[in-house]
């Protein structure tokens, strides 16, 4: 499956503008885990490339949405509701808030490409964990304007 099938922006929902994003990033690595000790070069170089990895799968996201809703993308003002599903090959037990600690840098590259003004916006909805061991992990984050509308 290619990035851009990965990818949806969407508009519409009931009659109602809300914009929505659905990205598909790769599993943040144990380097960035708040749990996990790494030595600093290496956490330094996993937090670049989780950066710039989300970075360039928003800006796709971005680029669909406009292509769709033929208007320019404008950065998310309000609130901003943020939900990951991970899709791991382990039933091993995880914890929710070190799920969404690593994944600071994610959230760091999509601030960088434009989706929110400050990732201080971000509010976390629901963080779900899915098991398929033939799938490569990787987490599936919707993003959701919560003040709603574009023009």
């Amino acid at each position: 499956m290619s990035n851009n099938q990965k990818t949806r922006a969407v508009g519409r929902r009931n009659g109602e503008n809300v914009r929505e994003l659905t990205i598909t990033v790769p599993m943040p690595p144990r380097e960035l885990s708040p749990n996990g000790y790494t030595r600093r070069r290496a956490h330094i170089a996993a937090k670049v490339a989780a950066r710039e990895d989300a970075q360039t799968k928003a800006r796709q996201a971005i680029i669909l949405w406009q292509r769709a809703h033929k208007t320019s993308w404008q950065p998310i003002e309000g609130a901003v509701l943020v939900s990951a599903l991970f899709i791991v090959g382990t039933g091993r037990r995880r914890d929710r808030d070190n799920a969404i600690a690593s994944l600071k840098s994610t959230l760091d590259g999509f601030t960088r490409a434009g989706i929110w003004r400050d990732d201080s916006q971000v509010e976390w909805g629901t963080v779900n964990w899915f098991k398929q061991a033939s799938w490569l992990p990787e987490v599936v984050i919707t993003i959701k304007d919560t003040e709603g509308g574009y023009s």
